[in-house]
């Protein structure tokens, strides 16, 4: 329970953090209300999430080493036990490079159909 809930704080609190940072960004820029409801983002901000998607998939070896990085103290592992987590943490990262497919897929589902189909 206590995965899940942490899971949910810190996802909420980037998601506000973004929101933050967007509403800093706009008064900065002097951007007023009545023109944030005449922007079109999802064609104005197409290329910056495309480069973003082909970032993420570039990126994609490097996210699956991060993901699978030991949260332990490895100096307390004896040789055999560092061989065998190094053996499987090695056999995890190459699944997870082979996955990159999947990756794509998300992103061209939530391309189409959440952004350019549904607006958001």
């Amino acid at each position: 329970m206590t995965k899940n809930l942490k899971f949910i704080a810190i996802s909420l609190g980037g998601f506000a953090l973004m929101i933050f940072i967007a509403t800093v960004i706009a008064s900065i820029a002097g951007v007023d209300e009545s023109t944030m409801s005449e922007f079109d983002l999802a064609s104005d901000w197409m290329w910056y999430r495309i480069f973003g998607y082909a970032l993420m998939v570039a990126l994609w070896p490097q996210i699956c080493k991060y993901l699978t990085r030991p949260r332990f103290d490895v100096q307390s592992l004896s040789e055999e036990e560092w061989t065998s987590f190094k053996d499987s943490r090695n056999k995890d990262i190459e699944y997870l490079k082979k996955q990159w497919w999947k990756l794509v897929a998300l992103f061209v589902f939530f391309e189409g159909v959440m952004i350019q189909q549904l607006g958001f």
